[in-house]
């Protein structure tokens, strides 16, 4: 189904989305505008913020982004985690301190699992934060990391999460944060230090 412009500008940051959709597949402007049918002055434009595709464009660009045939790699394993039936997401890094969730596998957008785990649509929820944050001082996002795992509390009355972490870099050079989530209990009395401890691993050795 089409978005109208109003939803579709709304939830795209087209002049990110278009220059990295266009390094991904390791295309000049010039290739990129002929396989959306728009100049490359046009896809310039875009890329710097003047101008917002009309729907057509935006349905093409899209399209590009989203069929097999053309998308990158990275949109593949995007693609993976929007359809897996297990739980995980998708984390950017986004500023010092700032998180934005690129997907979420459909036991996460439909469990009802919000408050735990995403506060919004994209924004990861306040214990996802921390780990994120935490992994962050740690160089997860600067390849220090290998892997990590930690615990996030449950909505659930006696109910956590055993979250693994996974660094992924794409085409780009941009890092994200794969994360895993395990339903698991705990003890009611079990002291809140627990969820803020981690397990790394290092590249070459175990933490």
């Amino acid at each position: 189904m089409s978005l109208s412009p109003a939803e579709t500008n709304k939830i795209m940051n087209w002049a990110k989305t278009v220059r990295t959709l266009r390094l991904r597949l390791k295309l000049n402007q010039e290739a990129f505008a002929a396989l959306i049918g728009v100049s490359q002055t046009y896809v310039s434009r875009v890329e710097s913020g003047y101008v917002t595709p009309k729907q057509s464009q935006a349905d093409a660009i899209l399209k590009l982004k989203d069929n097999p045939r053309t998308r990158s790699v990275f949109d593949d394993f995007v693609s993976t985690i929007h359809h897996s039936p297990y739980p995980c997401c998708l984390v950017e890094t986004a500023g010092p301190d700032g998180f934005q969730i690129v997907a979420l596998s459909p036991p996460l957008r439909l469990g009802g699992h919000g408050p735990a785990l995403v506060h919004g649509e994209n924004q990861p929820g306040l214990g996802l934060c921390k780990h994120l944050q935490a992994l962050q001082r740690e160089g997860f996002f600067e390849g220090q990391l290998s892997l990590a795992t930690a615990r996030i509390h449950c909505d659930q009355r006696h109910r956590s999460w055993s979250v693994q972490y996974t660094p992924i870099r794409d085409e780009i050079g941009q890092w994200y944060a794969h994360a895993i989530f395990h339903d698991c209990a705990h003890q009611e009395d079990e002291p809140a230090e627990t969820f803020d401890r981690f397990e790394f691993r290092r590249f070459g050795r175990p933490d």
